[in-house]
C-alpha cells in the first residue's frame, strides 16, 4: 500500500558526502568506547563521508558528553554530532544519575543548538553486555550512531531547504541564490549556527553581501553582520 501518495514527504538518501560531523568519545572504558568508535568511521566511510569532515574529540567520561558536544557545535557548526560512551552498571546507584543525565544533556544540547546529536552510548548491565553491543553478537551501536547522524544531517537539511525556499512559507524571501554550503562557510566565518544565518537573510537584517573588487568573491564586513542574538 501505498501510504506517501498525495503527500510531501521528505526521505533523504543515506549520502555523507560533503557533511561535516563531529564525534565526541568517552576515555572511561575506553577498550569498548574504541570499538564503537572504530565502526562508527567505517560506516561513515561506507557512506562518502570524507575524513577531513571528520572531527574527534575525546571527553573524560559519558556524564561530560554532553557539554563537548554544545561547544564543538557553538565552535564549528558540524552537521551533527556523534557521542560515544559505554556505562557498565556497578554496585552503587552511581551508574544510573550517569546514564540519566548523559541521556538528558545530550537531548539537552540537540534542542538548545538546533543541531542533531546523536545519542551512541551503550548502557550495560555488565561486561558482557558490553562487548556483545560494541561489536559482538548484538551489532554495533557506533555503525547505528552513524547511521542515524546522517539520516538526520540530511532530514534537517532537506526541511531546512523546503522552509526556506517555500513559497508558501514565511521565510520565502530567503535568497535562493545562496547555496547551502554558503551558509555553512557564512556560520562557521562569523561564529554562529546556520539558523542564525537563515534568520538574518529571512528577516532582511543581513543585507546583500559586498562584491570583491578582484575575485568577484561574496563577503560581508563585520559591521554588516546584525547584533549577536537577534
Amino acid at each position: 500500500m501505498d501510504v506517501d501518495k498525495g503527500a510531501r514527504t521528505i526521505d533523504p538518501k543515506l549520502d555523507g558526502a560533503g557533511l561535516c560531523i563531529g564525534i565526541v568519545a568517552a576515555r572511561f572504558n575506553e577498550f569498548f568506547v574504541g570499538h564503537l568508535l572504530s565502526s562508527c568511521r567505517r560506516e561513515l566511510r561506507r557512506h562518502a563521508v570524507a575524513d577531513v569532515d571528520v572531527t574527534i574529540i575525546w571527553a573524560p567520561g559519558s556524564f561530560e558528553l554532553p557539554v563537548v558536544a554544545r561547544e564543538l557545535i557553538i565552535a564549528g557548526s558540524p552537521d551533527v554530532v556523534i557521542c560515544l560512551g559505554c556505562i557498565i552498571r556497578g554496585e552503587t546507584s552511581h551508574y544510573e544519575h550517569v546514564a540519566q543525565e548523559s541521556a538528558r544533556g545530550i537531548a539537552r544540547a540537540a534542542l538548545d543548538t538546533r543541531t542533531p546529536v546523536i545519542y551512541g552510548v551503550v548502557t550495560a548491565e555488565n561486561v558482557e553486555q558490553a562487548i556483545n553491543r560494541c561489536g559482538a553478537k548484538a551489532g554495533n551501536r557506533g555503525a547505528d550512531a552513524a547511521l542515524a547522524a546522517i539520516a538526520m544531517a540530511r532530514t534537517v537539511q532537506a526541511i531546512e531547504t523546503k522552509r526556506n525556499s517555500d513559497p508558501g512559507s514565511e521565510r520565502h524571501i530567503v535568497r535562493s541564490d545562496i547555496p547551502y554550503f554558503k551558509i555553512v562557510q557564512i556560520a562557521k566565518r562569523y561564529g554562529v549556527s546556520r539558523q542564525a544565518v537563515y534568520r538574518w537573510l529571512a528577516s532582511g537584517k543581513l543585507e546583500k553581501p559586498r562584491m570583491h573588487p578582484v575575485d568577484g568573491s561574496e563577503y560581508w564586513l563585520e559591521s554588516d553582520l546584525p547584533p549577536m542574538g537577534t
